[in-house]
This record gives C-alpha cells, sequence and structure tokens, in this order.
C-alpha cells in the first residue's frame, strides 16, 4: 500500500477495517496513513498530493464523512480563492 495516499475516518479504524489490520500483520506501516477525517478537516494532517490515488477508509457511515470532507474542501477552496485576491 505504499503506492497510495491512506486517510481514515478514525484511528480506530486501523483496528477495525479488516484489510488494514491484515496488512498491518503483513508488515505495512499504519504510521504511514497521512491522517483521519478531523485531522483533514482542520487542517492537522496532509491533503493527499495528487500524485498517488488516495484511500480514504470509513468504517462507519460513509455518506456522512463524504459530505463532512466535501463541505471542508469547498471550503477551504473558498478561502483559499478570498485569500488571493
Amino acid at each position: 500500500m505504499p503506492e497510495l495516499d491512506i486517510s481514515v475516518d478514525a484511528r480506530t479504524s486501523l483496528q477495525v477495517a479488516t484489510e488494514l489490520v491484515r496488512a498491518t500483520a503483513s508488515g505495512w506501516d499504519s504510521g504511514s496513513v497521512r491522517g483521519d477525517l478531523a485531522g483533514l478537516v482542520a487542517g492537522r494532517a496532509s491533503r493527499p498530493s495528487g500524485d498517488r490515488p488516495v484511500y480514504f477508509r470509513s468504517v462507519g457511515l460513509g455518506m456522512e464523512d463524504a459530505a463532512v470532507a466535501w463541505a471542508a474542501c469547498r471550503n477551504n477552496n473558498d478561502t483559499t480563492e478570498e485569500q488571493s485576491r
């Protein structure tokens, strides 16, 4: 999975998402996760680079996660546009 930009809805996903648990057991470094949804929204986690495929793992209600991420992205874009004026 080193070829992916990986984010999760919450850090607890690393202990409950089957594919992430198996990957960790096979030697994958879960420390390579870019961040969780809260960190992405707050700007504490690095955004995907755009150079690699993005994998976002949600173990909860993915539609709610997607809505929050979309709103955060739109807000960030609006803020960036205002700052560039």
